[in-house]
């Protein structure tokens, strides 16, 4: 494992910001939940589907795996960003354990509209999609 006081300016900038993702990952991930158990609907909840959807996305192009580590690996940082935090194991676990908490949020938000009646199940989806590719709803 390389140390941190080992690792070049390059290096650091990369953990630091990896890092980052990973917690604004999970943090998106606890808020699809609070928003599905709260029945709540905002922008910051269309926030955290945007990051969720981007991160799906990069665990698709690097095949499962995260896709900073081969750039992390060019910078002098053998140590996977999850390796550092958690046993071997245990890190191989966090990409699915994440798209099933993930999936299991998106579900219960299906299941659980806002019950004020406000922009409930499809509506609020159908908002979420305009806003997303720049279209705006049928009224």
């Amino acid at each position: 494992m390389v140390t941190w006081s080992e690792l070049g300016s390059g290096a650091r900038v990369l953990r630091a910001f990896h890092a980052a993702i990973a917690a604004v990952d999970m943090s998106s991930v606890g808020y699809l939940w609070i928003c599905a158990l709260s029945r709540r609907r905002d922008r910051l909840l269309r926030g955290a589907f945007v990051v969720l959807a981007l991160q799906g996305v990069a665990v698709v192009i690097g095949g499962g795996d995260c896709p900073l580590a081969p750039l992390q690996r060019r910078l002098g940082d053998s140590s996977p960003l999850l390796g550092l935090a958690l046993p071997a194991k245990a890190a191989k676990a966090v990409f699915p354990t994440m798209l099933a908490a993930t999936l299991g949020g998106v579900a219960a938000l299906a299941l659980r509209p806002r019950s004020d009646g406000e922009k409930a199940g499809g509506e609020w989806w159908m908002e979420l999609r305009s806003s997303l590719s720049g279209v705006a709803p049928a009224a």
